[in-house]
């Protein structure tokens, strides 16, 4: 069997587990292509292809386009799209498809704390930095996250900056207690796909006031794998939103090419399906979405003017950078202080005391 070799960008996504799960399970099945006579059994198997890890721009385009014009998507799901690259991808999706695309900023690593809690309160007043270069209008980050509910380091960085600028906080899987140590502003908290058995129940996290969030979709694997949606049904889904009461939200719960439309899927659309379907008012969770994503902006703070002063050479006076004069390598104050030093044939060592 010829080696099974993951690409760069699939590995940025993956924890160490996934990528152990994921490499067995390649060599088992042979890195199954997500075709039409291989669908049943990549389903069974998520893990075991690598192009089923991988949605590319052109799949993402064809799931958005009959969404209609001003749609809003929410993208969860940690990346690094301060690449200029992954952002001009985006960007080209949301002006195609004319939707706005909101995505999620993360705090950069192998920084300080406070280097940190800058860079995501920056990219929620600012954009990414390297969408400078690309015309950005309809991509923006924000709130931050995903954050993993046991990862207290970047909880910590995610409460700071919501502390300070009241910034909407999305955070996925089971929650550590220790996130009671942090001053969290519960009302502008989603937590998605809170399984049974983590530290802190869903019913403590509503308590609080935090928004609760389910994603939907049908989950044949016969194998568990990292980041796995803990409801697994349809009726699952629908009678844990009618449970939830106010504070619910809700995900498509895409992550899989299996979970596109164009490949058999249920697609975007198919977590307000199930709602309607099962006559549950979509109202109350699209509400809840934009109350999660609405806060108030901060405008960055004015930069500071830098200034420069330069000394003159012959008298020490100091002059503002641009309204000083310089000649022969030296600078000066004024034209009188340029004609004082001529007369010492600019001899670097003779200054205002020398009477030549």
């Amino acid at each position: 069997m010829s080696e099974c070799k993951i690409p760069d960008a699939v590995q940025a996504s993956l924890t160490q587990a996934a990528l152990r799960l994921l490499w067995r399970q390649c060599q088992e099945h042979g890195d199954l292509p997500v075709e039409l006579g291989c669908l049943a059994k990549v389903r069974r198997w998520p893990l075991s292809s690598l192009q089923n890890l991988h949605l590319n721009k052109e799949d993402a385009a064809r799931e958005v386009a009959h969404l209609g014009r001003n749609a809003l998507v929410a993208v969860t799901t940690p990346s690094n799209f301060r690449r200029p690259g992954a952002l001009a991808a985006l960007q080209q999706v949301a002006a195609e498809a004319k939707i706005h695309i909101v995505v999620g900023t993360l705090p950069p690593v192998e920084v300080d704390f406070e280097t940190q809690i800058s860079a995501v309160l920056s990219d929620l007043a600012c954009g990414f930095p390297s969408a400078a270069s690309t015309d950005a209008k309809n991509l923006w980050p924000g709130f931050v996250g995903e954050v993993s509910g046991l990862d207290l380091a970047q909880l910590a960085v995610a409460f700071e900056a919501q502390r300070r600028q009241g910034v909407p906080v999305l955070v996925a899987g089971a929650v550590s207690r220790g996130i009671l140590n942090f001053p969290v502003v519960w009302r502008h908290c989603a937590f998605f796909d809170v399984p049974t058995d983590s530290p802190m129940a869903l019913k403590e996290l509503q308590e609080f006031g935090a928004f609760v969030g389910f994603s939907a979709g049908t989950d044949v694997a016969w194998q568990d794998y990292p980041g796995r949606r803990p409801l697994r049904t349809e009726p699952d889904f629908v009678e844990a939103v009618k449970a939830c009461g106010v504070n619910a939200l809700i995900s498509s719960g895409l992550r899989f090419r299996t979970d596109l439309t164009a490949f058999g899927g249920p697609g975007l659309a198919h977590a307000l399906d199930l709602l309607k379907h099962a006559g549950v008012s979509t109202e109350n969770v699209w509400a809840n979405a934009l109350s999660f994503l609405s806060f108030p902006w901060v405008a960055p703070a004015k930069p500071e003017k830098v200034t420069r002063q330069i000394e003159c050479h012959w008298c020490g006076t100091r002059k503002m950078e641009g309204e000083h004069f310089s000649k022969m390598g030296f600078d000066y104050c004024s034209p009188s202080c340029i004609a004082k030093h001529r007369r010492a044939e600019f001899d670097p060592t003779k200054v205002r005391s020398y009477q030549g």
